[in-house]
């Protein structure tokens, strides 16, 4: 699917403003499992924003871990790079906790992050 930025945006905004419940929610995890790439997009897009607390946990422990869970072989390296390079995005991956995320993937991400929930 391709999509534009103002509609990886709009999505961005709706998922936060709805603080990770449905539908929005229900939309963010049917991209992060059937369209992963554009899921990165907005995964990326939410991570750049201010959440609160409870919004970034609701985040991790959501579309992140999915993903990881999901594509993990896929996008470990790309989240890797993104984890060094952007505080928030690390600090976000603290709260992954490791799911059905294979054990190979899970040890690079506990690797990486530097905060733990």
């Amino acid at each position: 699917m391709i999509v534009t930025s103002e509609q990886i945006k709009g999505l961005a905004d709706s998922w936060i403003l709805s603080e990770g419940v449905e539908p929005f929610s229900s939309q963010l995890d049917d991209l992060v499992f059937n369209d992963p790439e554009t899921g990165w997009l907005v995964i990326q897009e939410i991570a750049a924003r201010e959440l609160q607390e409870e919004v970034a946990a609701v985040f991790a422990a959501g579309p992140v871990e999915n993903l990881l869970a999901r594509h993990g072989r896929q996008f470990i390296d790309r989240v890797e790079e993104k984890a060094r390079n952007d505080r928030k995005f690390n600090f976000i991956l603290g709260g992954v906790w490791q799911n059905m995320m294979p054990d190979a993937i899970w040890e690079r991400v506990k690797k990486i992050r530097t905060e733990i929930w």
